[in-house]
């Protein structure tokens, strides 16, 4: 027979290394060819640049990439939320496991759980947000999108605001389940939103200092001026 928590816990690890490790990568590897140390690839297949380009720029913003990665860490380290996990009991949520009345509880559903946080919700907005800087260093901020009008901002930003909307109806719904103080205590749901509210606007608004780093290598080239057009 198999073993159930073993099997999530694979899922989960594998939802983490897709979320950290393109991140990682990217950083160390741009770090390296800013250093000379090596030199910058040259893809030649189109689908694969554009992704590797966006992740790249990505990786180089500080104010997006360490809460990104930071987030990451915090769901698979630190607590998910405290509340009433058992009627008259406080108990504190973990990946892991659940501490409740002096006793630990290993986590099954938890991982499952936490996997469909990343897969499903993190990296989608980490995808996102790499679309977002990417679109600021060619394209200037997003000043220019209110002459889109109100539809077609909205229709540009819909993955953004379906997954918002998907992150505060699990929010509702832990909050009918566990209380106010689980609501309102809770790293993995409630402050999630707000954080990727935070990132989100500031994808969209980049400072050009921000992107510097990523410009020096990627603004010029010509292989993005090729795709740019294409987009």
């Amino acid at each position: 027979m198999y073993d159930t928590n073993k099997i999530f816990q694979a899922f989960y690890s594998m939802a983490l290394i897709t979320c950290l490790v393109p991140l990682c990568v990217f950083r160390i590897w741009h770090m390296l060819v800013r250093s000379g140390t090596v030199t910058r690839p040259r893809i030649r297949s189109y689908c694969c640049r554009g992704w590797i380009r966006k992740m790249w720029i990505l990786s180089t913003v500080d104010r997006l990439v360490f809460p990104l990665i930071g987030y990451c860490l915090f769901v698979t380290c630190g607590p998910w939320s405290f509340g009433e996990v058992i009627d008259g009991h406080i108990g504190v949520v973990f990946v892991w496991g659940i501490f409740v009345n002096g006793t630990f509880l290993p986590g099954t559903l938890t991982y499952f759980y936490g996997f469909f946080q990343l897969m499903f919700c993190q990296f989608p907005l980490i995808i996102i947000y790499a679309n977002n800087a990417h679109r600021r260093l060619y394209r200037g901020p997003a000043s220019a999108e209110k002459k889109l009008g109100f539809l077609a901002a909205t229709w540009q930003n819909l993955p953004f605001l379906l997954i918002m909307l998907v992150e505060l109806l699990l929010a509702l719904i832990f909050w009918n389940a566990y209380g106010t103080l689980a609501f309102i205590i809770t790293p993995l749901r409630t402050w999630s939103i707000v954080l990727n509210l935070i990132l989100w606007y500031q994808s969209k608004n980049l400072p050009e200092k921000s992107l510097r780093s990523a410009a020096a290598l990627w603004a010029a080239s010509p292989e993005s001026k090729t795709s740019q057009l294409s987009q």
